[in-house]
């Protein structure tokens, strides 16, 4: 339901978003003395021993401010409040987790929450717009979003009497809060545009993601103040996205003419990374070393906030179009991270680089005890996989350290009209 009201210069905008969420996760009545029937599915018990058909419903204020100083300037103010339904894969839990977190005895490193609520936050933010010319528009906004409900892990306890031990779940009970500005230029005559975007951030909060904090959920002496706000591992302080577009109308040259060249650039100053020392753990052979991960069992110690390297990306894209009738062929050639730059998204956690991964340094006499065990080789050939390949990275913790090295595609598609 959304109404408005004009006053002289000013127009306000009011609104109420109705929201009715049911995630369908199998919910415990009782976290600390739950459901579990080892020999069964939990989709086979009895609708009395969950409540799976919990319903949460929301009145949603929304309200903006639009001022027309002139033809020139507007200002906006946006106030509004949201809610976001978590992550299926993170309330919804096989019999398989179910057993193997409800048993214990072993880690589980990525905890489910089914009695975890939809995650709540309210958005505020302040919009000065100015046409400065007929061509070019600039903007600049003031944004800030928090919530008090953020996913994150919490260690119960259980009843003596339970058939359940010890487990981490999802709560509500986390906190983060978002704030920053961006400044915009879109810039547009015949022939060309111009997208320009710069946007300063700093993101706080309890825990970067849900499992972020399941080693310290079940610690005495947390390495992170729980009372405490820090800095989130996605945070980006600085980011600039410029996108320019130059096209050839029917007047050029034969040879250009319906042609369009696209140049994307991007730039952001690394993100937020916190190493840590930790435990040995098990090292029974080479082939994860003993890094650390988010899958890792390993004990973590001494936290130290780094930022990771700047990255730069190109990306470019030239395309002709052809015209016959209804039909519009175009032929393209397209390339990302043109200047194939080794950009480092990510980091080990024990040396917060790329090229030294910290098993050896952690401890001493390894790799001779190694090269005793599978031969002089040994050390070639884990740089190699390991540490040029990161082959170990990629099975423990998913993904790669780099970005996506360069690619070119050439293709054509065919655009019609009915």
């Amino acid at each position: 339901m959304r109404f408005s009201l004009q006053v002289d210069q000013s127009l306000f905008t009011f609104g109420i978003n109705y929201a009715s969420i049911r995630t369908g996760a199998y919910r415990q009545f009782d976290l600390t003395n739950p459901y579990w029937d080892q020999g069964r599915c939990q989709f086979f018990a009895a609708d009395s021993a969950f409540d799976i058909e919990k319903r949460f419903t929301y009145f949603l204020p929304q309200l903006n401010w639009k001022f027309t100083q002139s033809e020139k300037l507007v200002y906006q103010l946006y106030f509004g409040r949201h809610v976001i339904l978590p992550k299926l894969r993170d309330v919804y839990m096989r019999r398989l987790e179910q057993n193997t977190l409800y048993y214990g005895g072993l880690f589980f490193p990525f905890p489910k929450g089914p009695n975890a609520d939809p995650v709540k936050a309210t958005d505020l933010s302040f919009l000065l717009e100015y046409d400065y010319s007929a061509a070019m528009n600039l903007q600049l906004a003031v944004f800030q979003r928090s919530s008090n409900s953020w996913l994150q892990s919490k260690y119960i306890q259980t009843q003596p009497l339970s058939s359940v031990t010890n487990y981490a779940t999802l709560s509500n009970e986390g906190e983060s809060r978002g704030r920053g500005f961006e400044l915009n230029i879109k810039l547009q005559k015949q022939g060309i545009r111009f997208d320009g975007n710069y946007t300063f951030s700093s993101i706080k909060g309890s825990t970067s993601y849900p499992n972020s904090n399941v080693f310290d959920a079940q610690r005495e002496n947390p390495l992170f103040n729980r009372d405490k706000q820090h800095n989130l591992e996605f945070n980006q302080r600085h980011r600039i996205n410029a996108w320019l577009t130059l096209q050839a109308t029917k007047d050029r040259g034969m040879f250009i003419h319906n042609s369009t060249l696209s140049l994307l650039y991007q730039f952001n100053s690394g993100h937020t990374f916190w190493q840590f020392d930790g435990s040995l753990g098990g090292i029974t052979s080479p082939e994860y070393g003993s890094i650390l991960s988010n899958a890792s069992s390993r004990g973590r110690k001494n936290p130290f906030e780094i930022t990771t390297p700047w990255i730069h990306k190109f990306d470019l894209m030239l395309q002709r179009r052809f015209a016959f009738g209804r039909f519009q062929p175009r032929i393209f050639l397209m390339g990302q991270n043109v200047l194939n730059r080794k950009n480092v998204e990510q980091v080990y956690w024990r040396t917060s680089n790329t090229a030294n991964d910290g098993t050896f340094a952690a401890w001493e006499g390894l790799e001779n005890i190694w090269i005793n065990e599978y031969g002089t080789s040994l050390p070639d050939f884990y740089q190699k996989i390991n540490i040029e390949h990161r082959q170990h990275y990629a099975r423990l913790q998913g993904g790669d350290l780099f970005g996506h090295p360069r690619e070119i595609r050439f293709g054509m598609a065919l655009d019609f009209d009915r």
